[in-house]
């Protein structure tokens, strides 16, 4: 488990990787004590700035859900993280590739819309 300042300085580390769109170091390289506690606090506190500097919640999500993708990762759980207005364009929005290191993009399902537009 790490100490408060070295998960302030991680989270540090990954909004500046963000802000000068350079990859950050991997955060298990770093700090090879790292826990999933530790990561889920380095993201509130990201999280906390983003908030700070103004974008707001929209919602949240839930990744690694299939065993599958778990092995891969070498956990053992879902992870869950939050989605900022930031984070969320149109269909009809242009995207800015410079914004991203490597772009990746995800798409509700038509039935996950439906059962939203209920």
């Amino acid at each position: 488990m790490l100490e408060q300042i070295q998960r302030e300085q991680a989270a540090a580390a990954l909004m500046e990787a963000e802000r000068s769109h350079t990859p950050a170091a991997r955060l298990s390289d770093t700090y090879p004590g790292l826990t999933i506690d530790d990561a889920y606090e380095i993201q509130r506190l990201v999280i906390g700035e983003k908030l700070r500097q103004g974008a707001t919640i929209k919602g949240h999500k839930i990744g690694l859900t299939s065993k599958v993708m778990q092995q891969a990762a070498g956990i053992d759980e879902p992870d869950f993280g939050h989605l900022l207005d930031t984070m969320v364009l149109g269909t009809e929005a242009p995207i800015d590739a410079a914004r991203f290191l490597t772009p990746r993009i995800e798409v509700a399902s038509t039935a996950a819309r439906s059962r939203r537009a209920r």
